[in-house]
């Protein structure tokens, strides 16, 4: 008996569904997943009369539909076909794709439905991931082999002036298919588990973020630090710092319409309980879609992917994989007042305050704004 409900107990906590339908295939038991699934109202299937494919049919299509005719009848040979139940992407949802496999028993039969939808995605993002890869890969590769090879040709006979434009042509691909590799390694590293105690001043940042202003060229950063919170200290290193701010910068500078974003960093904080940076942009709006993917690996926010944006889609992706592996969280939304992006990270505040000791930059300035 003991051993009944144990098994009772595993049934009904399934992440799978399981039901035990009769011969005419009428439902006498559904544990809690199935249930869920299938839209069945209580734990107690009592005096039902519908069949478990009358209450399937009311939300799911039957794929592929000659596997499923002549159920619940079931020949030796249908036995292994795949039996799916599909129910179509909506506005609002997913697609949901259930397997349903059956175990005959004498005078009734054990069905199990597995969510495999993110099987399928899983294997439809893999080929797409292959297909940008080596887009993103094998262009500026081109582009280093096809001026090398004529350089190579014709180098005797070249002008000057054509093995120049050749070289420059070669040195751009090279450039690009550098990048494209940092970004690699750059996540990689990311998903590494942080180095343990490391912290960087917030004292340091308005120096940091000009550093990685000027290494993309942009004029319009500026940076505000909110009451004490100059007094404070993130769960990072100050390199891991100022990898983060060119990261953030540059995915507002590849995404606004002329390149040249206004960014705004603000650095918050709450006394005892969290501090935060907010990084504010003016370029686009996001839709809701397109914001639940941002920091999904390999993600790029073009509309239509044609791989000319420049990177791998694994900037924010390795931000917020770091954020999360030092203990905080992150927040990506449009706007309010303006279009634009507003990205938070957001960190349970250090318990050791910054000190001359462990400031290897200028003395922690005043409260207000740095333009840079």
């Amino acid at each position: 008996a003991e051993q009944c409900r144990q098994f009772e107990w595993v049934v009904e906590h399934a992440h799978d569904g399981y039901l035990l339908v009769n011969a005419g295939d009428v439902i006498l038991f559904a544990n809690a997943r199935a249930r869920l699934w299938l839209g069945l109202p209580s734990a107690q299937i009592t005096a039902a009369t519908e069949t478990f494919l009358q209450v399937a049919s009311r939300t799911f299509l039957q794929q592929p539909a000659e596997s499923w005719q002549g159920w619940p009848e079931i020949s030796p040979i249908e036995r292994d076909q795949p039996r799916l139940l599909v129910r179509p992407e909506t506005a609002q949802d997913h697609a949901q794709v259930l397997a349903v496999t059956a175990h005959e028993n004498t005078g009734t039969r054990l069905l199990r439905i597995c969510d495999v939808a993110g099987r399928i995605a899983a294997h439809r993002e893999q080929r797409s991931f292959q297909a940008m890869v080596q887009h993103k890969l094998r262009t500026p590769l081109n582009g280093i082999l096809g001026p090398l090879e004529l350089l190579a040709a014709n180098a005797p006979d070249s002008d000057p002036v054509g093995r120049a434009g050749l070289v420059a042509i070669a040195l751009k691909g090279a450039e690009r298919l550098n990048a494209a590799v940092d970004d690699v390694l750059r996540y990689a590293e990311a998903s590494r588990p942080a180095a343990l105690g490391a912290t960087c001043p917030i004292a340091a940042l308005p120096d940091l973020a000009s550093r990685a202003a000027k290494a993309m060229s942009l004029t319009s950063v500026e940076v505000q630090i909110v009451g004490q919170t100059a007094a404070c200290s993130l769960p990072c290193s100050r390199e891991t710092l100022a990898w983060i701010l060119f990261e953030l910068l540059e995915n507002s500078c590849k995404f606004h319409p002329l390149r040249a974003p206004k960014v705004e960093i603000v650095a918050d904080s709450s006394p005892g309980a969290w501090i935060a940076l907010s990084f504010n942009d003016d370029g686009i709006a996001l839709s809701p879609e397109r914001l639940a993917e941002m920091g999904r690996p390999f993600f790029q926010g073009d509309k239509n992917f044609a791989g000319e944006t420049p990177g791998m889609g694994l900037g924010l992706a390795s931000v917020f994989a770091l954020v999360w592996q030092t203990g905080g969280t992150y927040l990506v939304q449009n706007r309010a007042d303006r279009p634009g992006l507003n990205v938070t990270l957001r960190w349970p505040q250090a318990q050791r305050r910054a000190t001359s000791a462990t400031i290897d930059s200028p003395p922690p300035p005043q409260a207000g704004a740095f333009p840079l």
